[in-house]
C-alpha cells in the first residue's frame, strides 16, 4: 500500500520522534511511505530547493497515487491543513 504521511515541515516539529517511529512501523508492515522525507532532519532545507509550485504539483501527484492519507497533527503546521 502507498501511504501519504502528512507531517509538518515548517511548523511545530516537537513530535518528530513519534512521526519517525510511525513511518518506521508503516514500512516494517511492508508499505511504502511516499513522504518519508518529511521526517528527516533536513526536510525544511530539502523542500526549499524546490519551488512552491513544484512542491504543490509533487504533493498533489502523491495524493492521487496514494492508497491512504495519514497525518500526525499534534502540533501546528503550515500545509497539513490544506
Amino acid at each position: 500500500m502507498k501511504i501519504y504521511f502528512g507531517f509538518t515541515v515548517a511548523g511545530d516539529r516537537s513530535s518528530l520522534g513519534v512521526a519517525r517511529r510511525i513511518v518506521e512501523l508503516i514500512e516494517e508492515m511492508g508499505h511504502e511511505v511516499l513522504t518519508k522525507h518529511l521526517v528527516r532532519d533536513d526536510a525544511w532545507e530539502a523542500d526549499r530547493l524546490i519551488s512552491p509550485q513544484d512542491i504543490y504539483k509533487r504533493d498533489m501527484n502523491w495524493l492521487e497515487e496514494c492508497d491512504l492519507f495519514m497525518a500526525e497533527v499534534s502540533g501546528s503546521s503550515f500545509r497539513s491543513g490544506f
